[in-house]
């Protein structure tokens, strides 16, 4: 089900003209320490990936960029994301991950107050249970991520994510969907295409039971006629799951 969702997805985008996300190695000097900057590119390549194994050598890599060079905005910023999804996804019974992720992210936003990765790292440590999800507070600081960087895929896919978990299941479609168009043609989409699944089927669901609601009041008040009742039983059926 899932391959044929991404087939249709593929279908439906078409050919994109794709830009690879390039970093913005910004520091308070101008450039980046070159061996910051290598252990920075070789960071994200592992955090990008699924697996706590991964992650964890992501976050090493990342730590050794700031030890090396500790106003490199980019690797602050990655460095604080990297600690909120470890805390978020695997530890979260485990406060230093929070902790080193939120002083990171305080850091980045020091470094630069305007910096889009600086935010986006500030929202995902702001969306997590120990702080009740703060939607509207999250999304603002994802919004202003996006303002200066409007194609930067991890931010919609977690834009996309909050407002499906809010129950904005519509627009939560249409941000995981601009994530997969920025990414499609290159990298794995990894959990974006199962939230994309997950997203699809639950729109579907929620149709089907508001479409058999109509039905069975249009029955009660005798509102239907004989065609339209065998238009709805065919829809319905198309909506079985």
């Amino acid at each position: 089900m899932e391959f044929e969702v991404a087939r249709a997805v593929s279908r439906a985008v078409g050919p994109v003209a794709h830009q690879e996300r390039q970093p913005h190695p910004a520091t308070a000097s101008g450039k980046p320490n070159p061996e910051a900057y290598e252990f920075y590119l070789r960071g994200l390549s592992h955090i990008r990936r699924i697996g706590e194994k991964d992650l964890d050598r992501g976050i090493e890599l990342l730590e050794s960029a700031v030890v090396l060079d500790s106003a490199f905005l980019p690797a602050q910023a990655g460095l604080a994301a990297a600690y909120g999804n470890k805390s978020f996804y695997y530890r979260a019974d485990d406060p230093q991950w929070e902790e080193k992720g939120f002083a990171a992210a305080r850091k980045a936003l020091a470094l630069d107050p305007a910096s889009p990765e600086a935010h986006f790292a500030q929202a995902v440590m702001l969306w997590r249970p120990s702080h009740g999800f703060p939607n509207r507070e999250a999304l603002s600081e994802l919004r202003k991520a996006l303002a200066g960087r409007p194609n930067d895929d991890e931010a919609w896919h977690q834009h996309g994510l909050i407002l499906f978990h809010a129950g904005h299941l519509a627009g939560g479609r249409r941000s995981i969907e601009k994530r997969l168009r920025s990414t499609l043609p290159i990298r794995p989409p990894g959990f974006a295409w199962f939230r994309f699944t997950h997203i699809s089927k639950s729109m579907r669901k929620h149709w089907r039971h508001f479409s058999e609601y109509r039905l069975k009041r249009s029955l009660q008040t005798g509102s239907i006629t004989r065609h339209g009742l065998f238009c709805r039983l065919a829809a319905l059926r198309r909506l079985r799951p």
